[in-house]
């Protein structure tokens, strides 16, 4: 009679190991890594992922498969845990649960701590480098929020995304951040400073909620910019003229799309010569996709610059609401 025998994996060098582990997904080769010391280190040689890691969730994803570190007092009973798992050279223990094939909880007493050194151990399993950084927990202590930077920064100087939104750092947590990542393709800032930051503009798209402390200098810093995005403003009408005849004179060559909403500005705001900002007879609307985001502008006048470029300009009276698309 033949009888079925178990094949033991690790039976089969290295080089036979690294072909096999480049067919699993990330949760798989996670729960692999836990069986050995040999699997954990062929694993972190082997593989390579780029990681995205979002704080308000206590999540961390590689070609969407997420693990979750999360508080226990927010476990749900229809979540129970299913296994204990090791982190961080063994040296620290969690209760683990499928939330689904793609999605692994992990519990733990502190869920910062937790997410912490969850990440630290996957860093270091995976090799990974960050592609986008979500600081928006808004109650995650400044040093775990450093600290996560400081490991990143270890390992890469550049990052495409960066969001920020938090209650507890500082002016000078959030620029030695944004200072430290230089940040290639977006920048999104949801915080009310006291004073001004002192930040380099390096990105394609820059979205300020809370941008009172936006100078006109701050705003020259972003000629290359793409997109750029700034709410709750203190610009001028002579801050505004000063910009838009800079992109006129062709000193913002990427410029696509401009919206600031200033309270500053003027009802009666116009710029190049134009009678107005709003068409009142064509009321059109345009729409265009732009470096990941889709939007629109209502009644605009048309501007054509003198080397060609056509823009659609437009200013709500209502909203103080400066909108400049290049068609």
């Amino acid at each position: 009679m033949n009888q079925h025998r178990p094949f033991t994996i690790f039976f089969l060098p290295a080089v036979a190991l690294r072909h096999v582990f480049q067919f699993l997904n990330p949760i798989e080769l996670f729960e692999i890594s836990q069986c050995s010391r040999k699997a954990t280190n062929i694993i972190s040689r082997t593989i390579r992922f780029e990681m995205s890691i979002e704080s308000s969730s206590g999540s961390m994803v590689f070609n969407n498969y997420s693990f979750m570190a999360i508080g226990r007092k927010n476990r749900q009973a229809e979540y129970p845990p299913t296994g204990i798992r090791v982190f961080d050279g063994n040296t620290e223990s969690a209760d683990v649960c499928y939330l689904s094939e793609n999605e692994l909880l992990i519990y733990w007493d502190c869920p910062y701590i937790g997410f912490k050194t969850v990440l630290s151990h996957l860093t270091h399993l995976f090799n990974s480098t960050t592609s986008h950084l979500g600081l928006t927990n808004m109650s995650m202590p400044p040093a775990i929020c450093l600290s996560i930077v400081e490991s990143i920064r270890s390992r890469q100087t550049v990052i495409d995304s960066l969001v920020i939104c938090s209650t507890t750092m500082s002016v000078e947590d959030i620029s030695r951040i944004v200072n430290r990542l230089k940040v290639i393709e977006y920048l999104e800032i949801y915080q009310d400073p006291p004073r001004d930051l002192n930040i380099s503009f390096t990105s394609k798209s820059v979205y300020i909620t809370f941008s009172s402390w936006i100078t006109l200098k701050h705003l020259n810093s972003m000629k290359h910019c793409t997109v750029i995005r700034l709410r709750e403003s203190t610009l001028t009408d002579e801050d505004m003229t000063s910009f838009l005849e800079s992109w006129n004179s062709g000193e913002c060559p990427n410029l696509q799309y401009l919206s600031i909403k200033s309270n500053t500005l003027s009802k009666n705001f116009t710029v190049f010569g134009l009678p107005s900002l709003q068409d009142e007879v064509n009321k059109q609307w345009f729409e265009k996709r732009i470096c990941g985001i889709s939007p629109i502008i209502y009644c605009p006048v048309e501007y054509k610059r003198d080397d060609g470029v056509v823009a659609k300009i437009h200013f709500d009276k209502k909203d103080r609401d400066i909108q400049l698309m290049v068609m």
